[in-house]
């Protein structure tokens, strides 16, 4: 009986937990985009990893991400490129990447971040990707304004 109580408290816990992370809902038109890396124990963690970022995207091609390995030649270097359309931004994920398995690759995803809610999609293999929108990078963690 306690141990069941006590995994109904850690569930309702890290429910709390993950509900009090949760973007607020969208606001403005600059696209952010969060990057959560779910590879644990992958070559990504042995030399930083990812972990959880923020990326604010703007119009054009930019870097997205770029991890490394100094003493093998494995890397991920990945490119997007944003198209605003009216009812949000099509991004054209470009993935430059070579594994332990030394095979370099060249994958790409497109995806479609709207403005009505905040898009959730798996990233590759390495995690997720949320699409969010803000008035702008100072706009961040505020609560919305009252118009």
């Amino acid at each position: 009986m306690k141990k069941r109580s006590f995994l109904l408290l850690v569930f309702l816990l890290s429910t709390s937990i993950s509900l009090d992370c949760a973007l607020k809902p969208n606001r403005g038109k600059y696209l952010f985009i969060l990057l959560q890396d779910a590879q644990q124990g992958t070559w990504h963690h042995a030399i930083g990893g990812i972990g959880t970022r923020v990326v604010p995207m703007t119009p054009g091609r930019q870097e997205v991400l770029r991890v490394w390995d100094f003493y093998s030649p494995k890397y991920d270097l990945i490119f997007a490129t944003v198209i605003p359309v009216s009812d949000g931004s099509k991004v054209t994920f470009t993935r430059y990447v070579m594994k332990n398995d030394y095979i370099p690759r060249e994958e790409t995803a497109e995806l479609f971040f709207p403005y009505k809610e905040q898009a959730h999609y798996s990233f590759f293999d390495i995690g997720t990707i949320t699409g969010f929108y803000r008035e702008s990078a100072t706009d961040l963690d505020q609560p919305p304004s009252r118009h």
